[in-house]
């Protein structure tokens, strides 16, 4: 672990994820003590020039609860794995990056430990993680595109609570019944305080119909006449509580001037044909998150089917 005040981690950020259109502003050092040095528990390991004290390489991860039914796992989400461009070994011909990944999987993704280890790694990384991990695709992401003009207006005053920035969800959020025999993070109020309240420049908002749902959002998330919702917090199965709060998130799109409502999801999970029947484009993503069960209780061909990521998983990258 690498102390959190070390500019060589911002360094080495900057130089593997350089500024480009759309892409998020540089890792800053605030940025990587909310990942990896705040709740939830979280995991770095890096390889350092000793004589330099130039960091070479970082591989992260995020712990966290998550259920499937009745059963409880820790499931690690592996993040920023990286080796320098600069560095001569590269990704392959120093077998840098295996060694650090290996030594990481071995630290934090133990056999024997109740475990669900998964991130959403890049084409190369990928090729690595099935070879050398045995991690298996998970079934891919895709993005609805729901114009907000398709969206009615509600003729019921559903009095929404509202907040942003800083502004914590109500307290109940973290009791909601979400979908059954579904395997995601637990969303308790610990985690969704972590996620949202206190993540550096945060420029999040949310709505929430009390006691029965919320949704957390970012305008321009995905492009500058899109809100892109994070969160979907609500059972399913509730059709009312559902359509009133897209009809509520529709709302602060045209408050704001935006065409667009944007959501990541499973191709499973059971929103996507309810957003497409409402109108909602549906394209594939360039995301395909891979992962390794470590429990008998989970195999991985269940894990595949009871995949559900949250957009605001997806959103840490």
């Amino acid at each position: 672990m690498v102390p959190a005040d070390r500019p060589a981690l911002v360094e080495l950020f900057a130089h593997c994820f350089p500024p480009a259109p759309g892409r998020q502003p540089p890792l800053s050092l605030d940025d990587w003590n909310w990942k990896y040095g705040a709740t939830p528990p979280s995991c770095s390991s890096v390889v350092e020039d000793v004589e330099s004290g130039a960091v070479l390489a970082h591989v992260g991860g995020i712990c966290a609860d998550a259920e499937w039914g009745d059963e409880r796992f820790l499931a690690v989400q592996c993040t920023d794995h990286m080796v320098d461009p600069r560095f001569e070994g590269g990704l392959v011909r120093g077998r840098l990056f295996l060694s650090l990944m290996l030594h990481w999987t071995e630290q934090h993704c133990t056999a024997g430990r109740r475990i669900v280890a998964w991130g959403v790694p890049s084409a190369a990384n990928r090729v690595v993680g099935a070879k050398y991990v045995g991690y298996g695709d998970l079934g891919g992401t895709l993005c609805l595109v729901l114009p907000v003009a398709s969206v009615e207006r509600s003729v019921v005053d559903l009095a929404p609570m509202r907040g942003v920035g800083g502004d914590a969800l109500p307290d109940w959020c973290g009791s909601l019944q979400l979908e059954a025999g579904a395997f995601r993070l637990t969303r308790s109020n610990e985690y969704l305080a972590w996620r949202y309240q206190r993540r550096p420049r945060s420029s999040y908002a949310w709505v929430a119909l009390p006691s029965r749902a919320a949704a957390v959002f970012q305008p321009g998330g995905l492009a500058s006449d899109c809100l892109h919702v994070l969160e979907w917090l609500m059972d399913p199965r509730d059709a009312e509580a559902r359509e009133c709060t897209l009809q509520v998130v529709a709302e602060e799109a045209r408050e704001r001037g935006l065409e667009y409502l944007t959501f990541w999801c499973a191709r499973r999970d059971p929103m996507a044909p309810w957003l497409v029947g409402r109108g909602a484009r549906r394209t594939r993503t360039h995301l395909v998150p891979t992962g390794r069960s470590r429990c008998g209780e989970l195999p991985f061909g269940s894990l595949v089917r009871a995949w559900r990521p949250s957009q605001g998983d997806l959103d840490l990258l």
